[in-house]
């Protein structure tokens, strides 16, 4: 209630929240600050690049394939046809276990592990968990660059926490 009553004191804001059990059951979804004024629901119609909420898929998808929690990819500058995707922090730490470039949420690290794995076997592996947007074959997948809805994460996200796919909301 306090998250809806200090919503509605900044005219200009809007938000989205879906708060849901892992077996897919929505407790409570917010696409909106008024609904009246704004009918479009930011849940299921927004869709937003997920960023690095999108790695989650790389990763599973890496150690199905047998990459191991300890085994070490590198965090330096990398080219990826033509593209060089940096770091948020502008920083490298050189090698890291996959465990570590998880956590960190490195960027480069995830996109040497999508490219090991394969950019394809990533986006099947977030098709499973349930990501029904159009998903495309290259390296930025890795991430977060194709748009979803927060309906769509939300769910896959329930699916892994339920070690079960798909969960639908």
């Amino acid at each position: 209630q306090a998250f809806a009553r200090n919503l509605g004191q900044r005219a200009s804001s809007q938000a989205a929240l879906v708060a849901m059990r892992p077996d897919g059951e929505v407790l409570a979804m917010l696409g909106g600050r008024d609904y009246h004024a704004s009918p479009f629901n930011r849940v299921t119609q927004a869709r937003r690049q997920p960023g690095s909420a999108f790695k989650i898929f790389v990763y599973y998808a890496a150690l199905r394939d047998g990459l191991r929690p300890d085994d070490m990819v590198e965090d330096a500058p990398i080219e990826v046809a033509g593209w060089t995707p940096a770091n948020y922090d502008g920083e490298y730490r050189g090698a890291m276990s996959v465990r570590e470039a998880f956590a960190r949420s490195s960027n480069v690290a995830a996109v040497r592990v999508a490219q090991r794995v394969g950019t394809r076997e990533v986006a099947r592996t977030a098709r499973e968990f349930g990501i029904d947007s159009k998903l495309g074959d290259d390296a930025s997948i890795a991430l977060g660059s194709y748009e979803t809805s927060l309906l769509e994460l939300t769910s896959a996200y329930a699916g892994i926490a339920a070690g079960a796919t798909p969960v639908r909301a």
